[in-house]
């Protein structure tokens, strides 16, 4: 990510990211996108669609930046979002906000390559590969009282 800034000298003392944050490494990179939205999905249900994710580090390091780009039919789904990780609750966390109007915060529960995002009506499970060149995300709405399958989408690391 570019800044504004590039030759001023910092004097102060920067304090150094999480350890905990590395673990996010793993997202990092440019990833196609090809998935199937549901049913349960309030624009495009029951449709294709491929796209391209981004993961970069903020300047600093303490925060992860995600932007998505989806295409569904004659629809476009573009987004963009705010990892990071809270020391008090030691707990990763996820802001979204796409060109739909949606804004979430969700908490994040990682476990090796499983990653599970939850928020008050999505909630999503992120699983990588071994060699961490592949992900599937699976996505949950919460829709009349009850859990339903929203979309599924898997990707791949292009570099």
């Amino acid at each position: 990510m570019e800044t504004i800034h590039k030759t001023r000298k910092v004097t102060a003392k920067i304090p150094e990211p999480s350890l905990e944050l590395k673990r996010l490494q793993v997202f990092v990179g440019k990833w196609l996108v090809e998935g199937q939205n549901f049913a349960g999905a309030s624009i495009a249900p029951n449709t294709d669609f491929t796209g391209i994710q981004t993961y970069d580090w903020f300047p600093g390091n303490f925060y992860m930046v995600g932007k998505w780009d989806r295409q569904f039919n004659e629809e476009e789904h573009i987004g963009i979002g705010m990892y990071g990780f809270n020391e008090e609750a030691q707990e990763f966390y996820l802001t979204t906000y796409d060109n739909w109007g949606h804004e979430r915060i969700f908490s994040i529960d990682s476990y090796r390559h499983i990653w599970k995002f939850t928020s008050r009506n999505e909630r999503g499970t992120i699983i990588f590969s071994a060699d961490e060149q592949t992900f599937i995300e699976d996505w949950e709405i919460f829709k009349e009282f009850s859990w339903q399958p929203l979309s599924t989408i898997k990707c791949t690391k292009l570099k």
